[in-house]
């Protein structure tokens, strides 16, 4: 499928002192597929990459922005345990938006000149991250009674906020729902 955003830019606007106008149009293209690898294992894939064509007007420190492009993905493998009649663990990894590429020209403020005119100098901002973030988690839910679900998810996840770490991040949530 495609998907078209208009004025905004990974859901960010521009105003202010970056720029008196900015106009942004993102559009998206995706798959996503279901399917079963067998008869136990079922599959839930998608993917999506992203072209931003941005434009910025009148006077800022934002001057041009390039080349924006964009990608997700996010793979999931699931089948039932037998502990419940209606219990199921899931296996996945993904990675959530992130740029691949981009390049930003700011005005960057330096000192007054005699008479009060402010100075400035160009520079040019790689807008591609340091990092890739991507997610991998273990995910156990059961429904008890018709009238209880649980859940409890362990994650691993590397260069969280796509910047580049040498550490892990890891954690554990669970949940319960009653119906009444």
């Amino acid at each position: 499928g495609i998907t078209n955003e208009d004025n905004g830019f990974l859901e960010t606007s521009v105003e202010g002192a970056f720029a008196e106008q900015s106009r942004a149009r993102t559009s998206y293209a995706g798959i996503s597929s279901y399917g079963w690898l067998n008869n136990t294992w079922s599959y839930n894939a998608l993917g999506s990459l992203g072209s931003t064509d941005f434009e910025v007007e009148g006077v800022g420190l934002l001057q041009d922005i390039d080349n924006i492009s964009s990608s997700s993905f996010a793979l999931e493998v699931a089948r039932t345990v037998g502990l419940t009649e209606k219990d199921s663990i899931h296996i996945g990894i993904s990675q959530p938006i992130r740029v691949e590429r981009g390049y930003a020209m700011l005005m960057v403020p330096e000192l007054y000149e005699r008479g009060g005119k402010l100075m400035f100098s160009e520079a040019d901002a790689d807008l591609s991250p340091s990092g890739r973030q991507i997610d991998s988690g273990i995910t156990y839910q059961a429904q008890f009674l018709d009238a209880i679900d649980m859940g409890m998810q362990l994650f691993v996840t590397k260069d969280p906020g796509h910047v580049k770490s040498e550490q892990l991040a890891t954690g554990a949530f669970g949940f319960m729902k009653i119906q009444f």
